[in-house]
């Protein structure tokens, strides 16, 4: 009876044990990939003049600067803080270990008065990456 009664205790342990150890191996193969990724020569492709600087590559900036390179007489460049997206993003089980974490800008809401009473200052999240395309 006791082992029916916490079944449900043990499913939640060993999937969420087994989800850790799924993101623990899919993390050090990204890393392992990364060493053989092809390298950018920053210095020989960044021009001295550009007709349009659009800063942030989230999913607005892409689109606008995607949009601005369509015309070929134009010259644009994009700047984004952070990289390229890992495959790690394509698992939507793993979107929660990535908060606060080095892709994250780590923002918070004010204090609120009448709501998350049960969070640290009554101070919520605010997940926002810092990568390629969003979050």
């Amino acid at each position: 009876m006791f082992f029916i009664k916490y079944y449900w205790i043990l499913y939640i342990y060993c999937t969420s044990a087994g989800i850790f150890s799924l993101y623990l191996f899919i993390h050090k193969q990204c890393e392992n990939a990364d060493e053989w990724t092809y390298y950018y020569d920053l210095y020989s492709t960044i021009d001295k003049e550009y007709d349009f600087i659009v800063v942030g590559g989230g999913s607005a900036g892409s689109i606008v600067a995607g949009r601005l390179a369509e015309n070929k007489n134009y010259n644009v460049l994009l700047i984004e803080a952070g990289g390229e997206p890992s495959k790690l993003f394509d698992i939507p089980l793993i979107a929660p270990l990535l908060q606060q974490s080095y892709i994250d800008w780590k923002y918070e809401t004010v204090p609120q008065e009448s709501a998350c009473y049960g969070l640290n200052n009554k101070v919520f999240l605010w997940p926002a990456g810092k990568i390629l395309g969003g979050y």
